[in-house]
């Protein structure tokens, strides 16, 4: 027995060497999350998060390098202060574990990605999230193929929330949502996205495609499972050295035959200084003309209503604009949101966001968020009306 423990020591040994030299390091974050609506009452979300990272370069005429994050949080909480309610959950979590590598080929570089990182599609509308899989991409002079293959069963459901069907009590159809415990399993889809995109097309305009397929893997009794299709298109480019254009439209269809358009125009603006200004305006279909509902695959907030709606049925014209400076960051975002119904445009409200970081050491970092939607029907106090603030200390070590 005595011999057997000698052998997996030291060839636990053999195999930890490598990274014994690798860089790494961590990250302290709390996160205070305050809400309301009517300023009667403000539940209250605490998030102490750690998190520790590894990276390593791996030998080979590959360029191999390996990374890994992993994190721990402890959240807190309290819906209300006077009925005395706390809840309290932990969750652990891989956020990256990657490895990654590039081959020169003839006249063109190949480089590779597997494992679990973060995966977004063009719209970063449909698919924006963790996944573990594998990413190939063949870079040419004219001419950039990838295709992504995925599997996100394995995923934490307290971080990542996929769109998918699921029966609750009253045997009804619901979205999927996280379950208790440190490390709940989400929903299984089989994502496949392949892109070709021809980045110099007349000059500086690239072209893209896009083809999106996921496949639902977890089959809940007396539903059908949630398969969806989308193809993208997107033209984006310059249209002077300062201001630059990205026109954007994804279909989408199921197994129900049914057509969903998710579509985006971006002109942002970009000066020699550090002010960035980006104006823009999304439509996501609802229930009208040859279009249903729009639905992605990763749940995305549309704006900051209490109903956390997706997007689906709206119109969302928009303006963002940002200053970074070296120690400082600052971004506010106004929307309006219009409604989509089946026989006419409602105005339903404006949202709006204001962030502020900045760096105190070059290891502290102190932000503040603050973010509103206003119901326009019901007033500033209203039963949509939402108001939060955030505030955000990280220590990186």
């Amino acid at each position: 027995m005595k011999k057997l423990l000698i052998a997996v020591n030291l060839l636990f040994i053999l195999l930890a060497y490598p990274f014994f030299c690798a860089e790494w390091g961590g990250a302290f974050i709390n996160n205070t999350k305050v809400s309301s609506s009517d300023f009667s009452s403000f539940p209250i979300v605490n998030a102490e998060t750690l998190n520790l990272w590894v990276n390593k370069e791996l030998s080979g005429d590959a360029d191999w390098y390996f990374t890994s994050q992993v994190s721990y949080t402890n959240k807190v909480n309290i819906p209300s202060f006077s009925a005395g309610e706390i809840d309290f959950s932990n969750i652990f979590d891989l956020d990256l574990f990657k490895f990654s590598g590039s081959f020169e080929l003839a006249k063109s570089t190949l480089s590779v990605n597997i494992g679990r990182f973060s995966v977004k599609d063009n719209s970063s509308v449909i698919f924006d999230q963790l996944c573990d899989g594998a990413l190939l991409r063949l870079s040419a002079p004219v001419i950039t193929c990838s295709f992504y293959a995925g599997y996100t069963g394995l995923l934490n459901s307290n971080n990542v929330t996929m769109l998918a069907p699921k029966r609750d009590e009253s045997n009804s159809v619901i979205y999927y949502e996280s379950q208790p415990g440190v490390y709940s399993l989400t929903h299984s889809f089989l994502p496949l996205i392949a892109t070709l995109d021809f980045p110099a097309i007349n000059g500086s305009q690239s072209l893209s495609f896009q083809f999106q397929g996921y496949f639902d893997l977890q089959a809940v009794e007396g539903i059908e499972k949630l398969d969806r299709y989308f193809g993208l298109v997107e033209f984006r480019g310059p249209f002077s050295g300062l201001v630059y254009y990205d026109l954007l439209s994804a279909f989408g269809f199921d197994m129900s035959k049914t057509l969903t358009n998710y579509s985006k125009l971006l002109l942002s603006i970009y000066t020699k200084s550090a002010f960035t200004c980006h104006l823009g305006v999304e439509y996501a279909s609802g229930k009208h003309g040859p279009f249903s509902m729009f639905t992605g695959v990763t749940s995305k907030l549309a704006y900051h209503s209490l109903s956390n709606p997706e997007y689906g049925g709206l119109i969302l014209p928009g303006i963002d604009i940002n200053l970074a400076g070296e120690n400082l960051y600052f971004d506010i975002i106004a929307k309006a949101v219009i409604g989509l119904p089946e026989t006419s445009f409602i105005f339903s409200g404006v949202d709006g966001q204001v962030a502020l970081y900045f760096d105190i050491f070059s290891d502290l970092q102190l932000g503040f968020d603050l973010s509103a939607f206003i119901d326009m029907a019901n007033g500033f106090i209203g039963p949509e009306t939402n108001y939060t603030g955030k505030v955000n200390l990280k220590y990186l070590f």
